[in-house]
């Protein structure tokens, strides 16, 4: 059975999963692979953060099997990789670029100006 209660119409078919990146998030969710830079990304939605994770490494790369933490200022919703490196994201109010690279954050349009009460409001 699964969560909706229905049976399911193929045996799901298990198989062992492994932790390989710890990243100790209050609420880690978007994992997304990044071909370009052979890394995964996932976001901690409430903590903040962007986390980068590389398997191997190459000469001159952070070593293979370590994360990168990224502490953003405001809540992090989604984010995706850009053709050109860095990634945009969707913050709280706003859509951004983010170079984890650099650690540069621009911010480039808030697209509910006319609706400041329409996202939740953590006190910031």
């Amino acid at each position: 059975m699964n969560r909706t209660g229905h049976p399911h119409e193929v045996a799901p078919t298990p198989i062992p999963v492994t932790c390989v990146a710890e990243t100790q998030s209050i609420a880690g969710e978007s994992p997304i692979w990044s071909t370009a830079e052979s890394c995964l990304y996932c976001v901690d939605h409430q903590g903040r953060k962007i986390h980068r994770y590389r398997p191997t490494n190459a000469p001159g790369e952070i070593p293979a099997g370590r994360i990168e933490t990224f502490d953003l200022p405001d809540v992090v919703t989604a984010i995706a990789p850009r053709k050109n490196g860095g990634l945009i994201i969707a913050l709280h109010q706003h859509f951004a670029f983010f170079d984890p690279d650099t650690g540069k954050l621009e911010k480039l349009i808030n697209p509910e100006t006319e609706l400041p009460d329409n996202r939740f409001n953590d006190g910031k």
